[in-house]
């Protein structure tokens, strides 16, 4: 499983777009819910936990797919809105923003009980 992100570094008002990419290394197909209601995307800087996608999910949906053996599959990309999360804030019309300026960021996706590498953007 790895992360996806749509650009190495995003300038001032530029929005993320993160997805992930599975691929069924086995010699048998499988079924894989790759959904918004199984997915998890963090994006973290450094030990800071800085925007959780379940946090606020509404309307969380199944993507239940068959992975072919030996091929990859990649979900539907999210939007990130450049904004710091947890579930106190889900009400807020504008939550704090993530510090830009150059700021690193790694973005991480569990899935079903499997976490993939962080992949790494800055923010301008």
């Amino acid at each position: 499983m790895q992360a996806v992100v749509d650009a190495e570094a995003y300038a001032e008002g530029e929005l993320p777009q993160f997805s992930v990419t599975l691929k069924n290394t086995s010699d048998s197909p499988c079924i894989i819910d790759i959904g918004t209601a199984s997915q998890v995307y963090t994006v973290m800087s450094g030990s800071d936990t800085i925007w959780v996608s379940t946090h606020c999910q509404v309307e969380p949906k199944s993507q239940v797919v068959e992975l072919v053996a030996g091929k990859d599959v990649s979900a539907p990309a999210i939007e990130w809105s450049r904004e710091r999360s947890n579930t106190s804030t889900c009400d807020d019309e504008q939550r704090p923003a993530a510090v830009a300026g150059g700021a690193y960021y790694n973005l991480t996706v569990k899935i079903g009980g499997i976490t993939s590498d962080p992949v790494y953007f800055t923010l301008s």
